[in-house]
């Protein structure tokens, strides 16, 4: 019976599971097969969750699902780095802080190890996609951080990230969710404030902005913006 499934699934070229179902992928085919699975389960998650939306449980099943594929996508394919920073969104939104940060901190370090090729090659193209990519890695380190409370660190990632793209709403709202956790209040209200300036409806600067005029920081920082 054994012998007949093994024969039905390399005949069919769908990856053996483990005893927790989680596919061993061994060739290519099976690899963009599983990487559009995840595509599929993470699709509403993510727009949900950069909405500041609750997923479901239904959606939050299929986040854990995804957080396995991925991690045997990466297994196959250890030195690619978008699937590494797709992991660490996902672990993020089950709370899993600290193995999405390793997972972004994997992320990183493989994009690094590409524009390096692409330098090599003169790839210009594919270098400035890998730094756009590279940039939301970045931010997404940033906002982990934050959540483990190394702020000083976070503050590092969220300057570097402003630096590569300077007028980002969603980013400006990062770095000022780190600046409030150091107390650096005149500086959280002039990142709301642009970022409000620049999209007066994005959610992560509207909620940071209700927090910081509640919790009224010292009037010298200025009011970081109307909800």
């Amino acid at each position: 019976i054994i012998g007949g499934l093994a024969l039905v699934m390399l005949l069919s070229n769908r990856p053996a599971v483990t005893a927790e179902g989680v596919p061993i992928i061994t060739n290519n085919d099976q690899y963009n097969d599983v990487l559009n699975q995840v595509k599929e389960l993470t699709k509403v998650p993510l727009e949900k969750n950069a909405r500041l939306d609750a997923l479901t449980p239904k959606e939050t099943e299929d986040v854990q699902k995804a957080a396995r594929l991925l991690d045997a996508l990466n297994a196959f394919q250890p030195t690619i780095f978008a699937p590494y920073l797709l992991a660490a969104k996902a672990y993020q939104m089950l709370g899993k802080i600290e193995t999405a940060e390793q997972r972004v901190r994997q992320a990183i370090y493989n994009g690094d190890q590409e524009m390096i090729e692409c330098r090599k090659r003169d790839d210009t193209s594919r270098l400035a996609e890998v730094k756009l990519t590279m940039t939301e890695a970045h931010h997404v380190r940033s906002q982990l951080l934050l959540l483990m409370h190394e702020y000083a660190v976070a503050l590092d990632e969220a300057n570097a990230v402003l630096e590569s793209v300077p007028n980002s709403p969603e980013y400006l709202a990062g770095r000022a969710s780190v600046l409030m956790q150091l107390g650096k209040y005149r500086g959280a209200a002039a990142d709301l404030r642009k970022a409000l300036t620049l999209d007066s409806t994005n959610r992560s600067a509207l909620a940071l902005a209700r927090l910081f005029n509640q919790y009224d920081p010292p009037k010298a920082a200025g009011k970081a913006g109307s909800p």
